[in-house]
């Protein structure tokens, strides 16, 4: 049987945070399918076997940087629309010096001021 519940990969290296992560989005969508995985190798192997309608992925994992992660979902023809959110504790200047697109501009003009 095929579902047709939406499906959400959740990508952290704290158990706690996909934990947490995953009974919000539960809790807003009861119907929705959440996957979790703790490194960046781990969800380029689900994002592989099969299509999510959402990615969520910290910024900083154990094994890559989330940003490479959300490139390579771009990368892939059936996931190239797929909302993705980037999820950091921390502000880094990374943030200000990068873009999905890759067309970004990382002039002082482009940047905000830290708060």
């Amino acid at each position: 049987m095929v579902s047709t519940s939406p499906r959400v990969l959740v990508v952290d290296g704290s158990r706690v945070v996909r934990q947490l992560l995953t009974r919000v989005l539960q809790a807003e969508v009861p119907e929705i399918e959440t996957v979790g995985c703790g490194s960046g190798a781990d969800a380029r192997r689900l994002l592989d076997d099969g299509v999510f309608d959402f990615v969520t992925t910290a910024l900083r994992l154990p094994d890559m940087d989330g940003l490479e992660l959300a490139h390579y979902v771009r990368a892939s023809p059936a996931q190239t629309y797929v909302p993705i959110v980037v999820v950091s504790g921390d502000v880094d200047d990374r943030l200000h010096r990068r873009s999905l697109g890759g067309k970004g501009d990382s002039t002082e003009s482009n940047r905000r001021p830290h708060t």
